[in-house]
């Protein structure tokens, strides 16, 4: 799978946080990646009570969501599913922590947008490259030393 294209690891980072990195070869970035993004949405999720992603209450907020992929199409589509709307006759009672919900998961979604682009432009000679042929050591400090 090295020789997928850098659209084809974008996409599986967009979906899932993490997995475009770890598919790529870089297996520590890309579990540390999807734990700290996952782990941002998934808390902002259970502060808002399931409610911070929604396309219907949240319209600005739900464009630096889904930069997160999967984890907010399945939060969406279970807010479509199982959470009424509000109408006059039956008011909703908002969560108390709704906006540090919504704050947690646009956080993710955002910085999932840049991993995305970094699999979509990684850096000529970057981490992987360096991984495959090593780092040279660095020089010998000359000045100062005492010999023994």
């Amino acid at each position: 799978m090295r020789h997928a294209s850098n659209a084809f690891w974008a996409a599986l980072g967009w979906l899932v946080p993490g997995l475009g990195h770890i598919l790529r070869g870089e297996r520590t970035k890309g579990a540390i990646y999807a734990a700290t993004l996952l782990g941002c949405f998934a808390a902002g999720e259970i502060m808002s009570e399931r409610r911070a992603v929604s396309y219907t209450e949240h319209d600005i907020a739900f464009w630096a969501q889904i930069g997160a992929g999967g984890p907010t199409l399945l939060a969406a589509w279970y807010d479509d599913r199982y959470h009424p709307r509000e109408t006059p006759e039956h008011p909703i009672a908002v969560p108390w922590l709704l906006d540090c919900g919504i704050m947690y998961t646009c956080v993710a979604g955002l910085l999932n947008f840049v991993l995305v682009v970094d699999l979509l432009f990684p850096r000529p000679g970057g981490d992987r490259a360096a991984g495959q042929t090593g780092r040279a050591a660095p020089a010998p400090s000359q000045g100062g030393a005492r010999r023994d």
